[in-house]
């Protein structure tokens, strides 16, 4: 029986760009017991990941809207949001979980791996498995760096203090506009990548469509 296999587009989700993004994930819940400080940091610069990512899935889809599997295009959404999925019990039972946080943050970064793996895994993706590329080893590089910063800080800067296990402090709790970015930004990015994949789907019905009539 053939199995049905094809070539990934490591430019989206290669080995470097997903470690990159595992390692700053693991270094933010790490900065929130070691090293607070370097938290802004990390945030800013996870973001920015996040953004980039996002408006390539965008410019890629809108030139060429067959590029991508659906299968890609769920990995991608899982780089892009799985930090975000963090937040999601917080909004309301803060007080309740907040002895939880570093505890349930590692559990959702190991889910969101694990998930894009086995993704690339089970539909037997290829060409996404390499660092040997500048476009690779860079974000590899960005990650190692970060999660070294925060070893760095935590051992040798003084005056560094740990946070108890806390991935939030309470005198540090987002103002109105903080939890503007935390939680309606996700759901705006959200909505724009449901529409282009709807959209994609309009471009593959006919396709199916003739499949099936003949």
């Amino acid at each position: 029986m053939a199995v049905c296999t094809f070539d990934g587009n490591s430019d989206m989700y290669g080995l470097g760009i997903r470690i990159g993004f595992y390692l700053q994930w693991y270094s933010g819940i790490l900065a929130s017991i070691l090293a607070p400080s370097e938290l802004p940091g990390l945030r800013f610069a996870k973001a920015l990941f996040i953004a980039a990512t996002f408006l390539a899935l965008l410019i890629l889809t809108i030139q060429n809207p067959l590029g991508l599997q659906v299968a890609e295009v769920y990995i991608i959404l899982l780089l892009t949001f799985g930090s975000y999925l963090f937040f999601v019990p917080f909004e309301r039972q803060f007080q309740t979980l907040h002895r939880w946080e570093v505890l349930i943050a590692v559990i959702v970064a190991s889910t969101i791996i694990t998930a894009t793996e086995l993704t690339i895994y089970w539909n037997n993706i290829t060409n996404v498995y390499s660092l040997s590329t500048a476009g690779q080893t860079i974000p590899f590089a960005i990650g190692i760096g970060a999660l070294l910063r925060v070893v760095y800080v935590y051992a040798f800067k003084t005056g560094e203090k740990g946070s108890s296990h806390r991935v939030f402090h309470t005198e540090d709790r987002p103002s109105p506009l903080a939890k503007w970015r935390v939680y309606f930004l996700p759901d705006l990015l959200f909505l724009l990548a449901e529409w282009r994949l709807r959209q994609l789907e309009d471009l593959l019905a006919p396709v199916a469509d003739g499949r099936l009539s003949q």
